[in-house]
């Protein structure tokens, strides 16, 4: 599920502030005071020493009572006004990293320009050559940016590209190729090293499927402040609403959940019917002769019982509607009987113990229809107890159970395991662009690419279909090359 996540590369940035008290100075005085900031003398290890003395420069001549009042009101403006009530700071350190980096940078102080502007005016000229180019590098260039990773090459960087402008960067960041993967949302801020771009500091990133909402608010800012200074640039434009889209990226990345669709189009709820039973080896002959159940031997969790999935096949009619909002189509699990004979969606399964049966769903329509098949096929052999629903949230929320202790019983290799997943995957996704998408509008993927607004949108759905898979791969699990669509429908 989509959560925050932080990325940040090594900084030379002072970590004092975090978890400070910010309360520092005699009771009467009616301002907060900035703490002095210690720097040590060398640069550490693998670090630019032209990078690192500029830096030091920077931070000492920010850190200074002329900007006190500044400090104290981007304080207010970065992390909330409860700073200043508290008179605590209570952040991680990628936030504190990612303040000062705003503050010095992005901020327009009392004086009405930024800092690094005041530092470049009063110290600029006494710097040497080197620092001197540096700094002239970040003035132009240092701030936010709303960036895609569209290739990431192990050990050397990333290429991204500028979601509001389409600008490419080559980033040369071996930490952020060990982190990063292709098709992420970064908000960061690329920062020019003798030439080459890095990212400093800390990035918000979120995975592309949360990427609609933050692209939109991102670009109707653009169009606005285009709007208002036809004379400005992408760097000006982020400098004034860096913050905004840094706020909005928190703000996704603690939004709820997306919901999450059935192949039909009814959002997903775990769903559940207790049934008494009169007769269990009645009932077990009846479903082991139905087409619309599966046996598949003793349950997983309760090897006392037995396990039936119950297929869309004969009887079985579950209703299909458009999904209500937007959110995310689980892709449908297909089962076969045997290899070789055709396979049929899986809409749920039941679970058959002596005296009773539990008929288990992912929606509510879904749990209705098999309440109604069951009646059908098991007549007065059984007996409707009651149904509970659980939301995808309540799920979540659930603290893990340890898994149970179960009977020795034979491994099965996990070569095979993954053979067989592999094998379900192709089956899938062979016939995937040629099943109508609710996210398409009904259409097939390959209907929709024969117009530009049709392959953008797919295209974005292989996107996320690919970072889903780069995870699998990640993890060691059976996954599918999502090249191979793209080939096929000619992107």
């Amino acid at each position: 599920m989509p959560k925050k996540h932080r990325y940040a590369r090594r900084s030379t940035l002072p970590r004092s502030l975090r978890g400070k008290d910010l309360d520092m100075i005699p009771k009467k005085a009616p301002a907060i005071k900035a703490e002095a900031v210690a720097r040590p003398k060398a640069a550490p290890p693998g670090i630019n020493p032209t990078e690192y003395s500029l830096q030091q420069k920077i931070l000492g001549f920010t850190y200074q009572e002329r900007f006190q009042r500044d400090f104290q009101r981007a304080l207010s403006l970065f992390f909330g006004p409860q700073v200043l009530q508290t008179r605590k700071l209570e952040a991680e350190e990628a936030e504190t990293i990612a303040f000062q980096l705003w503050f010095i940078n992005d901020y327009v102080t009392y004086e009405g320009q930024r800092i690094m502007e005041i530092f470049s005016q009063e110290v600029g000229a006494t710097l040497p050559p080197a620092e001197a180019q540096m700094l002239d590098d970040w003035l132009q260039g240092d701030c936010y940016r709303l960036i895609e990773v569209q290739e990431v090459h192990p050990g050397v960087g990333v290429t991204v590209q500028d979601l509001l402008n389409d600008e490419v960067l080559e980033v040369y960041d071996r930490s952020t190729s060990r982190g990063a993967q292709r098709w992420a949302v970064l908000l960061a801020r690329p920062h020019r090293v003798e030439g080459k771009w890095h990212l400093i500091g800390s990035a918000l990133l979120l995975p592309p499927d949360r990427k609609a909402g933050v692209l939109a608010f991102g670009q109707e800012l653009w169009g606005r402040y285009q709007t208002a200074h036809p004379d400005a640039d992408i760097v000006d434009f982020y400098r004034q609403h860096g913050l905004d889209l840094y706020h909005r990226l928190q703000e996704e990345s603690h939004a709820p959940l997306p919901k999450v669709f059935t192949p039909e189009g009814h959002e997903v709820v775990f769903a559940r019917a207790r049934f008494a039973v009169t007769d269990a080896q009645a009932v077990a002959d009846r479903l082991d002769a139905a087409v619309e159940f599966d046996c598949n031997g003793p349950d997983d969790d309760h090897p006392e019982a037995l396990r039936f999935t119950w297929l869309q096949r004969g009887r079985s009619q579950v209703p299909e509607a458009p999904p209500q909002g937007t959110g995310i189509v689980l892709q449908s699990t297909e089962v076969s009987r045997r290899p070789g004979q055709p396979s049929y969606r899986s809409l749920g399964g039941v679970v058959l113990w002596e005296n009773r049966l539990e008929l288990e769903c992912l929606s509510r329509e879904r749990l209705a229809a098999g309440k109604a098949l069951l009646s059908q096929i098991l007549g007065q052999l059984i007996t409707h107890r009651g149904d509970t629903f659980e939301s995808v949230k309540q799920t979540i929320a659930k603290p893990e159970k340890r898994p149970r202790a179960r009977p020795a019983q034979p491994d099965i290799p996990p070569e095979v395991v993954a053979e067989v997943l592999q094998r379900e995957m192709e089956k899938h996704y062979a016939t995937w662009p040629d099943v109508p998408l609710p996210a398409l509008g009904g259409q097939t993927a390959r209907q929709a690419v024969r117009t530009p607004a049709g392959r953008k949108q797919v295209e974005e759905i292989l996107k996320q279909m690919e970072y889903r898979a780069e995870q699998s791969r990640r993890r060691g699990e059976p996954y599918y090359d999502v090249n191979r669509l793209r080939r096929e429908l000619g992107l």
